[in-house]
């Protein structure tokens, strides 16, 4: 049987009794509690990946190259964003539209497929 780690990652009861009594005493919500929980809970998480190579090449190379289409899109924005708040005042009106509606699309794209682009 092969081998998995399953660390689990835990916090200290002191931790989650000091978010919880917080809550309780009305000086934050119950979802606040819950998110400083978490936050100490994925302090120090650690994640690899692993990848056989030659057979997972294009895997791979999607995986260290997220960045780059991040990149790619963040600048796409900033492409849209230029081509209609400082647009020159003689930009005809049917351009700036399209610039708006492709900046829309950009950010439906990103949504449906789960990412942020963090602008």
């Amino acid at each position: 049987m092969e081998d998995k780690n399953t660390d689990l990652k835990l916090v200290k009861v002191g931790t989650v009794r000091k978010h919880m009594d917080a809550h309780y005493r009305d000086e934050i919500s119950y979802s606040e509690a819950v998110n400083r929980i978490n936050k100490e809970a994925n302090k120090n998480m650690k994640a690899k990946l692993t990848f056989e190579l030659p057979e997972e090449q294009e895997d791979f190379e999607m995986a260290i190259n997220g960045h780059k289409w991040r990149n790619v899109a963040f600048m796409m924005f900033n492409f849209f964003r230029n081509n209609t708040k400082y647009a020159p005042d003689n930009t005809h009106e049917e351009y700036i539209k399209a610039m708006y509606e492709c900046k829309d699309e950009l950010f439906r794209i990103i949504s449906d497929n789960g990412v942020d682009l963090e602008v």
